[in-house]
Parts: structure tokens; C-alpha cells; sequence
């Protein structure tokens, strides 16, 4: 091969690599354009607590609040895992909002993700327990939705965070979310994501089980 050859040789790839590189440009604008009017976003990951209060008519209330917000990268943090949950996402359904994905291994690694970013939350309280203050900590589950009520107006990767003796108060003998009041109607759909993970939690089958994971979170509690 001449040098005029490999010179035009090199020259084609070089045009090649940089029509491949607008092309990726192009196809994420338009993937984050279409997300935008959707009201959809993969990208964003929302940790939501949802927990039990009662109300000053004596109810028990449902009660939701967003414990922080990432993008998808900064909770997965290489693109591999970041499109693997996105690929997840598009899989679940009306009846099935939490993420499976395969194999095991990599839902193992993608459900520990986020137990460090809850951990580095409230690393304050194992610091304290280290140090001898007092704290107070409960068990929590989570797991990892994506929702398809058609009346949610926003879509986002959502963290479901819940105690787990709240979801048994609601879900288990006690019963209590056949009188459970919400303060918002489009929360009522949170109680039916809540069913489906006291079902998960309960089941015998490992793949179920391995849409949720367990961690102990918790406060520092005031000096007497």
C-alpha cells in the first residue's frame, strides 16, 4: 500500500469516527428532547421515604418525602450499569414496577449502588455509634421502580425506601392500609407499589427477593 493510500485510508476513518461521534450526540439529544415532553426521565434517580404518621384527627396517614436526588451516574457509576437499570426500566409494567434485571450478579451490584449512596447519607450515626453517642436505627427496606400509574405525572427512576415494620403495620396482620388516609390522591398509587413490595419481601423465590435489599438506618438521638 502507497502513502497516498494509507493517507486516504486514515483520512476516511478519522471522517468515520467523527460522523459516529454526532451521530451518538444526536441520538442522546433526541432521547433527552423525547424525555422532556414525556415528563420522563431515566436519568434521575429519586429516593423516596415513605412512612407512616399519625394525623391530629388520629388517623394513620401515609406520608411521602424525597430523601435526595442523583442523576443516574452518580448512583451507578460507569454507563454499562447506568443503561443496564435504563434497559430495566423499559421492561416493567403497570402490575410489575420494580426493576429485575439479569443476570443476578448484576442486579446484586446495581442494588449495591444504591446501598451506598444510602449509607454515605447517614454515615453520621455509624460515626456516632463508633464514638458512643447515642442513636436510634430501624430497619429499612428498598428497591428500585419504575412506575407506570397513568396518573404520575413525572416518571423518574424512584428508590421506594420504606421501614419495614411500616410495611408489615399496612400489609400484614394488622391491615392497616384498608383505612390508611393519604393527604394527596396520586398518592394513593404509592399504596398499591407498597403492596407489591411487601409481596416481593414475602416471597420465596430468590429472583423476587433479589428486587429488594435491607438497611439499617438511622438518627442521633438528643443528649438528656
Amino acid at each position: 500500500m502507497g502513502v497516498l493510500e494509507r493517507l486516504s485510508l486514515m483520512e476516511y476513518w478519522e471522517l468515520a469516527l467523527l460522523v459516529l461521534t454526532w451521530a451518538g450526540i444526536a441520538v442522546v439529544w433526541y432521547r433527552r428532547r423525547r424525555d422532556w415532553r414525556r415528563n420522563q426521565f431515566t436519568e434521575q434517580v429519586n429516593f423516596s421515604l415513605s412512612y407512616l404518621e399519625t394525623d391530629a384527627e388520629g388517623r394513620t396517614r401515609l406520608s411521602l418525602r424525597t430523601l435526595l436526588e442523583l442523576s443516574a451516574a452518580g448512583v451507578w457509576l460507569n454507563q454499562y450499569g447506568v443503561r443496564k437499570v435504563q434497559k430495566a426500566a423499559g421492561k416493567t409494567t403497570l402490575e410489575s414496577p420494580f426493576l429485575l434485571i439479569q443476570p443476578r450478579r448484576d442486579m446484586e451490584l446495581v442494588r449495591h449502588a444504591v446501598l451506598n449512596v444510602l449509607s454515605e447519607r447517614f454515615a453520621q450515626v455509624f460515626l456516632a455509634r463508633a464514638i458512643g453517642v447515642d442513636v436510634r436505627t430501624e430497619t429499612f427496606l428498598y428497591g428500585l421502580t419504575w412506575e407506570r400509574y397513568g396518573d404520575i405525572k413525572t416518571r423518574k427512576l424512584r428508590v421506594m425506601v420504606v421501614r419495614l415494620s411500616d410495611l408489615e403495620a399496612l400489609f400484614g396482620p394488622e391491615g392497616k392500609a384498608k383505612d390508611l388516609h393519604v393527604a394527596v390522591d396520586s398518592h394513593r398509587r404509592r399504596i398499591t407499589t407498597l403492596e407489591i413490595m411487601h409481596r416481593l419481601y414475602r416471597s420465596s423465590d430468590p429472583e423476587d427477593r433479589a428486587a429488594l435489599g435491607e438497611v439499617e438506618l438511622g438518627v442521633v438521638t438528643p443528649a438528656r
